[in-house]
């Protein structure tokens, strides 16, 4: 879809709505919110959504997964599937006890049985949180409120395993990067730098760029035969230079402007990386 749809810059941003509709919103229902996934299908989505994510980015698969997340702002979709079974235990609870569906939710509640879904549920809202709230809170709490109330129970929760995880993982590849909640990152949202330079902002933020450090061999620039090839040198190879003047004109970039705020200078380092990664592949052929 989105390669026949122009979108200009808000490439991004639409690739995430599109993700909200088709991915979660229609597999989801699909697979029946209110139902007790198993693991296998739990993993399944979490794979597809992996991979939607990984091509909009136009990221490898050794890509780390948190930072899919982190840097466009997305909820994964286990957090999702959490949230979804806790606004059915609302509808549930809404319903008059002399129902059917009302009447085999306090069966589970009053009897409970190992993985059974209530049992799943209790977990659910101890993982987001929210474990405060009794039953009876919950099915007088009005629809909207408790709505809001899971959804940012579900962010919050997600933002703080997904930078755990960096933590606990040692994910050194975006270790030097500083996450503050769980939103689009801003150079994804800027309408002054193209699509193709954002993808390019992404693989060097989390250390994919085709050099040899960034995938753990320790060997020298295949251009000068000097220096380690990192992402830091492909700013400073002499040989490089001598190709692209623009490296030459631009001394005062660091690679270190990648984890800038600045749209600006992001836009310029991306130019220079684009440029410096185009003559590495013109000198290897």
């Amino acid at each position: 879809i989105m390669r026949e749809v122009y979108v200009g810059g808000n490439y991004f941003g639409v690739a995430m709505i599109l993700r909200q509709a088709i991915l979660m919103s229609s597999m989801l229902l699909n697979f029946g919110a209110s139902l007790k996934l198993n693991k296998e299908n739990e993993n399944k989505l979490k794979q597809v959504d992996e991979s939607l994510l990984r091509r909009v980015l136009g990221a490898p698969k050794s890509t780390p997964i948190p930072s899919l997340y982190l840097e466009t702002g997305s909820t994964p979709v286990t957090y999702i599937i959490k949230g979804r079974r806790l606004l059915y235990l609302q509808y549930l609870l809404k319903q008059p006890k002399t129902s059917l569906i009302s009447q085999l939710l306090y069966d589970q509640i009053e009897n409970p049985m190992r993985n059974d879904w209530y049992s799943t549920v209790k977990e659910n809202l101890n993982e987001l949180g929210l474990d405060h709230y009794s039953l009876n809170d919950i099915e007088i709490m009005g629809k909207q409120k408790f709505k809001k109330l899971v959804r940012a129970a579900c962010i919050d929760v997600a933002f703080m395993d997904l930078t755990q995880k960096v933590k606990v993982r040692n994910l050194k590849k975006i270790k030097d990067i500083t996450y503050n909640k769980l939103e689009m990152q801003s150079y994804l949202e800027s309408k002054l730098i193209t699509t193709s330079l954002k993808k390019i902002i992404f693989s060097a933020r989390t250390k994919m760029l085709p050099v040899a450090t960034n995938y753990g061999q320790d060997v020298n620039c295949f251009a000068c035969q000097i220096s380690r090839d990192t992402n830091e040198h492909l700013l400073e190879c002499v040989i490089l230079k001598l190709a692209c003047p623009e490296l030459i004109e631009n001394t005062d970039t660091v690679f270190d402007d990648i984890y800038s705020s600045d749209i600006k200078k992001l836009d310029n380092i991306a130019k220079l990386l684009r440029s410096a990664l185009r003559t590495r592949e013109i000198l290897k052929n």
